[in-house]
Order: C-alpha cells, then structure tokens, then sequence
C-alpha cells in the first residue's frame, strides 16, 4: 500500500504525529511519502490569498492522510488550501487528523476537522478516520496510542474499512 501524508506544521507538534503514523505505514511492509505543505504566507488565514506549491498529486496513493494544526478555532489556510488544490483524491481512503493546544475538542478541534473532512468529500475523497489530538493534554500520549492502534486498522483493512 502507498500511503501519502500532507503535513502542515509550524510548531513541530503536527509533524511530530505524522511521523508517527509514518512508521507504523513503513513498518506494515507498505510505501510511504511524506509532504509539508508550505504556504506562500504562514499568516494569512484566507486560504484564496495563499499559493501552495508543488500542488500536491495525490494519484499514485492508495492511502491519504493530512495533517494540520488547529489556529483561530479552524483549519489552517495552508492546509484547507492544499486540500481543495489536491489533485488524484477521487474515490480515495483519507485519514484527516489535526493538533490543538487547547484541552477540549468544541475549542476548535471539531471544527478544524470538519472543515478538512468537507474540503476532501468535495475532492471525491472518502474520509475513514480522523482525529484531533490536544497537545497540551496530560494524556496526549494516550491520544497518539489510540490514534495509532486506529491507523493500524485502516491499514491492515487496505483503506476500505472506516475506523471513525
């Protein structure tokens, strides 16, 4: 399985998760590629005033996650940028996971995942986990563990089993 990660990441916190996943991907005998997504500007949160670039082609993957901090209770315009530009997404399995500093999922955690599920269901995508990790949690490592064992489902499945 091929299995594509487009990782948006300012502090270190969202890498640091991909990374995570990344191995469990390499280490299940599959092929994976990680991405950052670079915006033309870190601060603007109007995805419209951004470039992102290479745009990613996410057609040879049989597996897609994105990755991206929460910031302003949403998305970040990097990310919500790159998903409506992503090209190859259509009918594929997408793993979606965001990182939030806050300790609860209703400040902003919820919505920046929304806001990526509805991106990648209007590219075709099929979306068969997603997770919000709160970084500043006693139990963030607990967070990461479950997100991974889930990972590890959509994985052993091929990408065609949902685990949300």
């Amino acid at each position: 399985m091929i299995t594509n990660f487009y990782i948006h990441s300012q502090t270190g916190n969202t890498l640091a998760a991909a990374n995570t996943l990344f191995g469990i991907a390499r280490d299940t005998g599959g092929t994976a590629e990680l991405a950052v997504i670079v915006p033309s500007s870190e601060q603007e949160t109007d995805p419209a005033k951004i470039t992102i670039s290479p745009v990613p082609d996410c057609s040879g993957a049989d597996l897609i996650v994105i990755g991206g901090p929460v910031h302003g209770a949403s998305a970040t315009a990097a990310v919500r940028k790159a998903i409506s530009e992503m090209t190859g997404m259509k009918d594929k399995p997408v793993v979606l996971f965001v990182t939030e500093f806050f300790p609860f999922a209703w400040m902003g955690g919820s919505r920046a995942v929304k806001q990526m599920e509805e991106a990648a269901a209007a590219r075709g995508a099929k979306i068969v986990c997603k997770e919000i990790i709160h970084w500043k949690r006693r139990d963030r490592q607990k967070q990461l563990d479950a997100f991974a064992d889930a990972f590890r489902s959509v994985l052993a499945a091929g990408g065609s089993v949902p685990h949300i």
